[in-house]
């Protein structure tokens, strides 16, 4: 039987690519630079917003593609243009966004173009600091457009509402939500970490599209990660 050429290779990030020190190393960079070296298309793929994502996009010598907000979003990363977009139902968007500042969770707002967070939250606040300090320790240019959630007006192409510090009575906060909603689920996507998305959205149903896109099949495509 002759073996099939692998054409595309996905690597989810955290936990997977990304280091201890949320970085790519220097290891890893070659091994993804003789990929391309043979023209094998190269995906990252995470639960990030894109806007989260370039600083390691651009470390590499190819990135074609991006897979974003926990499969929300598949975007062509040389063109930088987006393919397709799983977004969440503008009415229901609002629902959650109010429940949520109802009861004082922290969470953030992923829009195509921007991310909108509660001012009240230091865990948000810390963690973009953080991204930024990543940075510019690797002297990729800023893209992170930040906003506080007053800044909110309009609830079209939303990719996903990540709500962050869930405990018990958390929990049942996002229950009672979910449970007034039909077009949105409720992923775990880490550590007292959930979000919601679109209900048809995952990275396996935008790696399906990215198939269609580029004419490629699964018998051709290699998938790292550290989860099924």
């Amino acid at each position: 039987m002759k073996e099939k050429s692998i054409q595309l290779v996905v690597f989810d990030l955290d936990g997977t690519l990304l280091n201890d020190r949320k970085e790519i190393s220097n290891n890893s960079k070659h091994a993804i630079e003789e990929l391309s070296k043979r023209d094998i298309k190269i995906c990252l793929a995470s639960g990030r917003h894109s806007s989260m994502m370039d600083i390691y996009s651009r470390q590499l010598t190819q990135c074609d593609y991006l897979i974003s907000s926990n499969g929300s979003v598949l975007l062509d990363n040389v063109k930088n243009e987006t393919i397709h977009g799983f977004f969440l139902d503008p009415n229901e968007a609002k629902n959650i966004v109010e429940s949520c500042i109802i009861n004082k969770l922290e969470f953030v707002v992923y829009k195509d173009t921007e991310i909108y967070f509660t001012d009240w939250s230091y865990f948000i606040n810390n963690r973009i600091e953080n991204y930024e300090n990543l940075e510019a320790k690797h002297q990729v240019p800023a893209s992170i457009e930040t906003m506080t959630l007053s800044n909110l007006q309009n609830f079209q192409r939303i990719e996903k509402i990540a709500v962050y510090q869930i405990g018990e009575k958390e929990m049942r906060f996002l229950e009672d939500i979910l449970d007034r909603l039909f077009l949105t689920k409720l992923e775990n996507t880490g550590d007292r970490l959930f979000s919601f998305v679109h209900s048809s959205a995952s990275k396996g149903e935008a790696l399906k599209r990215l198939f269609l896109e580029a004419g490629l099949s699964s018998e051709s495509t290699m998938v790292f990660g550290d989860y099924d």
